[in-house]
């Protein structure tokens, strides 16, 4: 499932909305963001690995995969994730933090932040 978000800072721009407590932020189209995520994580079982990734539209993209596999169980790991989004013209894109493991993962102080990267 989806990392869920209990606080919401949104830009009066609206370029980027997100309901309180969903695990999913809309952008609107035509911009590049820098995505930044970064969490403590914690699994049940000692030395179990966790996975998460940053998601487009419900999709996980590979190459933000982060792993933690915590030496004891309930063990918080901090974890950071970084890439480039680019949305196209016209278009909204939904951007989500998902277990991409078998685990289930135990999420604390979870962060995103959405840097806009053009003036558009």
């Amino acid at each position: 499932g989806n990392v869920l978000f209990d606080t919401t800072v949104v830009a009066p721009c609206h370029v980027v909305t997100h309901r309180k407590g969903s695990g999913i932020f809309n952008i609107r189209g035509g911009h590049k963001f820098i995505v930044v995520f970064t969490a403590n994580l914690a699994g049940a079982t000692a030395e179990t690995e966790l996975d998460l990734a940053i998601a487009v539209n419900g999709e996980p993209l590979p190459y933000t995969t982060v792993a933690s596999t915590p030496a004891v169980a309930n063990l918080f790991d901090n974890v950071s994730i970084v890439t480039e989004i680019e949305t196209q013209c016209g278009c909204c894109t939904q951007i989500s933090i998902k277990n991409i493991g078998t685990t289930p993962v135990t999420v604390a102080t979870a962060n995103l932040v959405l840097f806009k990267e053009d003036q558009a």
